[in-house]
């Protein structure tokens, strides 16, 4: 019974150019939302058919944000050019509705909730810490948890932007780039310091008494 995901979407940008088309610039404005979404339903174990999940049209997933760009010519002879182009966007990522299902765990640490983003972040969160014996070692005792994992952040980036300069040396055979790429907005979940502390003992939080 699976439907084509249903995607409707508006924009709304201007762009001009200037200087004789030595510099143009662009500017977006979008909004769209997606109906029938792919949702992978988590199935419960008593169904006896060994699968663990299946794809439904349940979702409702809403994408909104700008996209704006400027590229000028700073030099154009005809041995040598330098192009420098600016592109930068933003996205707001929510679950609109999960079909009245439950929220989905796609990982220890990922889930589905509506209302939050898409692939979110979820943990325990850390409330408060007292080195209580004074012995300068945080002891699991000695910490306090939330009861209930809690929403951190994005897991993918909420922002983007990237420089590029172009060189064109040799009467423009010879063409250089250099790309400079920002993404923020969103956390990474460092796996690595988890694998360090849980089943290696070599981090610092661990060993060090000057960690955090």
């Amino acid at each position: 019974n699976l439907k084509p995901e249903r995607s409707t979407e508006w924009e709304l940008g201007l762009d001009g150019n200037f200087w004789e088309n030595r510099l143009s610039a662009e500017v977006t404005y979008y909004h769209k939302s997606s109906k029938d979404a792919l949702v992978s339903r988590v199935l419960p174990p008593s169904l006896g058919t060994g699968l663990t999940t299946r794809f439904e049209n349940l979702g409702e997933v809403r994408n909104s944000g700008w996209e704006a760009m400027i590229d000028a010519q700073l030099l154009d002879f005809d041995a040598f050019g330098w192009n420098v182009n600016i592109n930068g966007s933003t996205n707001d990522n929510k679950l609109v509705s999960l079909g009245g299902l439950p929220p989905i765990v796609s990982s220890s640490t990922q889930r589905q909730v509506e209302g939050y983003p898409l692939n979110g972040w979820w943990s325990r969160r850390l409330v408060s810490y007292n080195d209580a014996n004074g012995d300068g070692i945080i002891a699991l005792s000695e910490i306090v948890v939330s009861g209930e994992p809690e929403f951190h952040g994005y897991s993918s980036p909420r922002r983007e932007v990237a420089l590029t300069n172009a060189f064109e040396f040799l009467q423009r055979r010879l063409r250089l780039v250099a790309l400079l790429d920002y993404k923020g907005g969103h956390l990474v979940y460092n796996n690595t310091e988890r694998i360090r502390c849980a089943s290696r003992f070599n981090c610092a939080g661990l060993i060090s008494r000057d960690a955090s």
